[in-house]
């Protein structure tokens, strides 16, 4: 494995656990990467993985639109896009996992279409 990836596995699972300073850490790691995959995801047919449909609704919200050129206040956007999908990012790494559901009732149809319980 990469170190800068075996890096970014670690301060995640850090901040999965709860650790704030990890979470620092990553977001800082991540800022840059982020930038990259902004632009990348901006361009004309680069949304191809759920992290790019992440980072196109969160330009649509602040008004970027895909393409190549080149300006200040792109630039500008692009940072604002790529700080915002990092927060959110690592604040879903906080959040506690999801406890499966309890059973229910299962209701099935047999062959002569009667109802049955199961429990």
């Amino acid at each position: 494995m990469h170190p800068y990836r075996s890096l970014l596995d670690g301060l995640t699972d850090q901040t999965r656990n709860g650790d704030a300073a990890a979470a620092v850490q990553l977001q800082r790691e991540l800022g840059l990467t982020l930038v990259v995959m902004v632009r990348q995801a901006m361009t004309p047919g680069g949304a191809k993985t759920p992290m790019d449909r992440r980072i196109r609704a969160e330009a649509r919200r602040r008004g970027l639109c895909s393409g190549n050129e080149r300006s200040a206040e792109r630039e500008l956007l692009i940072h604002e896009v790529a700080e915002s999908v990092c927060r959110v990012y690592i604040s879903e790494l906080r959040l506690p996992p999801r406890q499966p559901l309890p059973a229910a009732d299962t209701v099935g149809f047999s062959a002569d279409s009667s109802v049955a319980l199961q429990h």
